[in-house]
């Protein structure tokens, strides 16, 4: 009789090799999908955050800054989750979340790195060691790539995603994925083992799963390196919050970069990269693959981004710049020029294009230098030529004024007029935004003329006042406005609180039109090209001490910053640190600050320079008085 085959156990063979198929079958799909579902999660909420705009006046604890909603990027969620940290009872634990943010760091992150590479490579996996070394380094990179382009800016740099909390996600994920063998098919899977010296382990184990004194990451191991994967970057992406280093929102787009740059990396290794050592002909196709990402490395580095780097640059000798004509002379008796016995520099800052390139060495030198968007400084409507010529003109106008407002202060008689009060910018979301446009003259408010800007500031605070006796503590002024056509209009605007001063205003930055100066003494001031208004206070000092037999400078090396406007009040400027670097590095011995950036000044100074903050141009003679 012939055998006849079992039908069900034949069956049961079939199905026996299809699982072990199943099983052996390469998980790069899978990893793939996870990290695409990240990658769109990231991408999301970066066109999220960036719809909202740049800027953001966040900073650390030290600077006391908080988030708000009406400045730049930042959402509803993230001021309503620093407000519930702060008052939850880690609020104030700034050393112990400092120490949990180190875990992103590059410390940490080099440890790890270090001792998964070299933890895979002792234990025969070639791609386990590629992996590791590969996909925390290609994440950390790609989130620093992502900042500038997402272009939320927190305190001197950019926010989202939060390069901490990308670095702690990458390692966690690269540690459980190199820990557990996670890149390999199921049935090939050989975890880790810890080796524990003195202890032995079964007696005929294999040189991978066995070795004597050594623990597999199985039980509670495997579970505690599990818990400590996810906490870690939990906690590193609240310390950061906490620290007001970043929003939660930074945090959160963090999370998705490293676990999703890792999940693409496990697909791409679980693909394309052998366990063991490849053939000859696969090396050198490898080799000539990291040329080709080398040249586009390079290529993506020459990237020019839409801002610009403030760093130091050099001092104004202003006792060159600042001179009395000896064919004019002093037509006043008693007003002959003096030496000087001191110096007075001022100082200025460099704005450099940002390229790719720039921005990462920007992050690997962990500097502090401001990175803004370029037309929040240069006018996204005028080249960099014509910016630059009108910043010269800004000098030389803002050079007329201190000298007017130096001779004022030595008792001589100026006459300053002016045909308005021209409106040089209007801020977003301002109360004039819709009433007031660049190139606006104002002439009137409530019908009191206004010749100058000194004019202007004077009738607002004025109907400023009248918003304290009112119920809602609000005021609104009639202007009269002249357009750059020529035409006139009227226009009623309700003053409301601007977050920079926490006065009521309009919200415009202005200055006279046409400005004109009835000067008895004739001083010239000589800027030779540099550019800007912020030497104003400087300058008036040096041709107040020139014109004067007061001996002001009494032999020191005088710095400082900050506009002036005729009415001798002092302004505050930008990149005012990179200013203070510039003077502590040429040892001068006063640094004048307008009064609301003197705390900053004073706190980044450090005692290295003496730090004065003075409102008015009276306040600062009294400082350099009293010595």
């Amino acid at each position: 009789m012939a055998d006849v085959a079992d039908p069900s156990a034949a069956g049961e063979v079939v199905g026996s090799k299809d699982r072990a198929q199943g099983q052996a079958r390469s998980p790069w799909r899978w990893w793939l999908l996870v990290g695409a579902v990240l990658a769109a999660g990231f991408v999301a909420l970066a066109v999220l955050v960036s719809l909202r705009g740049r800027g953001l006046a966040l900073s650390s604890n030290d600077q006391n800054f908080t988030p708000t909603t009406e400045v730049g990027s930042a959402l509803g969620v993230d001021v309503r989750f620093q407000a519930w940290l702060e008052a939850s009872p880690l609020g104030g634990h700034l050393r112990p979340a400092r120490l949990v943010a180190a875990l992103g760091g590059p410390v940490a992150m080099a440890v790890v790195m270090v001792v998964l590479v070299a933890g895979s490579w002792r234990a025969g996996d070639r791609r386990r060691a590629k992996f590791a070394g590969l996909a925390p380094l290609l994440a950390a990179l790609c989130g620093v790539a992502a900042k500038p382009l997402v272009g939320r800016q927190v305190g001197f740099s950019f926010g989202l995603p939060s390069g901490h909390v990308t670095a702690a996600a990458a390692l966690a994920a690269t540690v459980v994925i190199v820990s557990f063998d996670l890149v390999a098919p199921r049935a090939d899977r050989r975890p880790l083992r810890i080796r524990w010296p003195g202890r032995a382990g079964p007696p005929g184990a294999g040189p991978v799963t066995g070795r004597p004194g050594s623990t597999g990451l199985t039980g509670l191991t495997g579970a505690a390196v599990l818990a400590a994967a996810v906490l870690a970057p939990v906690a590193v992406a609240v310390a950061v919050v906490l620290l007001r280093w970043h929003l939660v929102t930074d945090s959160i787009a963090g999370l998705l970069m490293g676990l999703g740059m890792v999940a693409l990396m496990a697909a791409f290794a679980a693909r394309w990269i052998p366990v063991e050592r490849p053939m000859v002909a696969r090396r050198l196709r490898r080799r000539l693959g990291y040329v080709i990402v080398a040249a586009a490395a390079v290529l993506v580095g020459a990237i020019h981004l839409p801002y610009l780097v403030l760093t130091p640059g050099g001092l104004i000798s202003l006792n060159a710049a600042v001179s009395v004509p000896p064919a004019t002379g002093a037509v006043e008796e008693g007003a002959e020029p003096t030496a000087l016995s001191g110096i007075y520099s001022g100082l200025t800052v460099r704005a450099t294009n940002l390229t790719m390139a720039g921005w990462f060495r920007h992050n690997l030198g962990d500097s502090l230098d401001p990175i803004v968007a370029r037309d929040l400084v240069i006018p996204p409507n005028k080249d960099g030529a014509e910016f630059y010529e009108e910043q010269r003109g800004a000098f030389v106008d803002a050079g007329q004024v201190a000298v007017a407002v130096a001779e004022r202060a030595l008792g001589h008689n100026v006459i300053i007029s002016g045909d308005g009060a021209l409106v040089t910018a209007v801020q977003p979301g301002a109360p004039a935004q819709g009433h007031l446009q660049v190139g606006d003259v104002i002439t009137t408010v409530d019908g009191a003329s206004i010749a100058t800007d000194t004019d202007l500031r004077t009738a607002l605070a004025k109907v400023a006042e009248t918003a304290t006796q009112t119920a809602t503590g609000t005021a609104t002024a009639e202007l009269r406005v002249r357009a750059q056509s020529g035409a006139t209009r009227s226009e009623t605007v309700e003053l409301r609180l601007l977050g920079a001063t926490g006065r009521l205003g309009l919200g415009v930055g202005i200055a006279t039109a046409n400005l004109r100066f009835e000067l008895p003494i004739d001083v010239e001031v000589d800027g030779g090209g540099v550019g800007g208004p912020s030497a104003g206070l400087l300058t008036a000092l040096t041709v107040y001490d020139l014109l004067s037999p007061e001996d002001l400078a009494a032999g020191r090396h005088i710095t400082g910053t900050g506009t002036l406007a005729l009415g001798g009040q002092v302004g505050e400027i930008g990149g005012i640190v990179q200013k203070l670097h510039a003077a502590i590095a040429a040892d001068a011995d006063v640094f004048l600050a307008p009064a609301p950036q003197a705390d900053l000044v004073t706190w980044v100074a450090a005692g290295r320079i003496k730090v004065v903050g003075v409102a008015t141009f009276d306040e600062a003679l009294a400082a350099l008085q009293a010595r």
